[in-house]
């Protein structure tokens, strides 16, 4: 298995011809991302998010939906010492994994990454977006300008934790899938 189709995976499944719709044949299955985040060690939550985002597992994604609101209030409260409400951090936590989930399409190319064969300026290629600010802070509670002002930086933590996830569980499968190559 190459880093090259490993590079392929998006949320929501695998698109192996980078086309926004898929074709091609695909080469690697929901199943097989599956079976290699079963072997070795990974956390518990960059499990659960590589199962939620590249298998498609919606019971999961519900997990992480009631599990990460409890972490950004201990973050905020407790490590940081700012005072941050219940449905704030579930806010911020909703945000985040909207963001990491959902993989945003990018508005200007509409996440094909390219216009008439050039590369998209927007998004410079990879086909994601970003939620608006004035989304964000609807989410959080806030108006747009207090989001601007305070909150876009806290959501940004938060986008971080959910971030490393998403690297530990895309390291773990790239580990998984590379030794199954050594032993072919």
């Amino acid at each position: 298995m190459s880093a090259a189709l490993l590079a392929k995976l998006t949320a929501k499944g695998l698109i192996i011809d980078g086309s926004p719709m898929g074709g091609g044949i695909v080469e690697i299955s929901q199943s097989d991302v599956a079976g290699a985040l079963g072997f070795g060690r990974l956390s518990d939550e960059g499990y659960k998010y590589a199962r939620a985002k590249w298998c498609d597992d919606q019971g999961y994604a519900r997990e992480l939906q009631a599990y990460l609101p409890a972490v950004v209030w201990v973050l905020f409260n407790k490590e940081k010492n700012i005072k941050v409400s219940q449905s704030e951090a579930a806010g911020m936590a909703t945000v985040a994994l909207l963001q990491g989930l959902g993989g945003y399409n990018c508005p200007t190319c509409w996440g094909s990454g390219e216009i008439r064969h050039k590369v998209c300026a927007g998004c410079a290629g990879t086909g994601r977006g970003s939620m608006r600010k004035a989304e964000k802070a609807g989410y959080v509670g806030k108006s747009r300008q207090a989001y601007g002002q305070v909150w876009d930086k806290r959501v940004k933590e938060v986008e971080a934790i959910v971030q490393d996830w998403e690297q530990a569980g895309l390291a773990h499968i790239y580990r998984q899938f590379a030794a199954q190559d050594e032993a072919v």
